[in-house]
């Protein structure tokens, strides 16, 4: 099973290399679509070696969930997962584990545990955490 995941970022130069690069370590590699809502740093400059494919937006026409859907049109695979930028997969299965559990027929999505910068977890980022859904 193949999974595009959506990396959302706006001047995420600081960030945006330690997210795609713990995509491209996942046991399983996605297809990696960053969709970028008008970066004035170098953001996209430092995506561009890890991506797959790049969407731009213009800021003024920014909402999550049309970033989100621009990202899943551009994406090939059968699966799409969600991030953004300064968020970061907890280890290099992820990917794999998440993808597992669509083997059961009854599964049509999955998300990660909201994890905060300290390590603790919170039931209120929901914005912060890793999901995966089926298309």
């Amino acid at each position: 099973m193949h999974a595009s995941i959506i990396v959302r970022t706006k001047d995420q130069a600081h960030n945006v290399v330690a997210v795609l690069s713990a995509l491209e370590a996942q046991t399983v590699r996605p297809e990696i679509i960053l969709v970028d809502s008008g970066s004035t740093d170098e953001t996209v400059a430092l995506a561009r070696p890890w991506i797959d494919e790049l969407v731009e937006m213009p800021a003024a026409e920014y909402r999550p969930g049309r970033a989100l859907n621009l990202g899943a049109a551009a994406a090939s695979a059968e699966i799409h997962g969600a991030l953004s930028a300064h968020c970061r997969p907890t280890d290099e299965g992820w990917l794999e584990r998440s993808l597992a559990l669509y083997d059961d027929a009854r599964v049509a999505g999955t998300n990660g545990t909201n994890r905060l910068a300290d390590g603790s977890t919170s039931r209120t980022c929901s914005s912060r955490a890793p999901s995966i859904s089926q298309t």
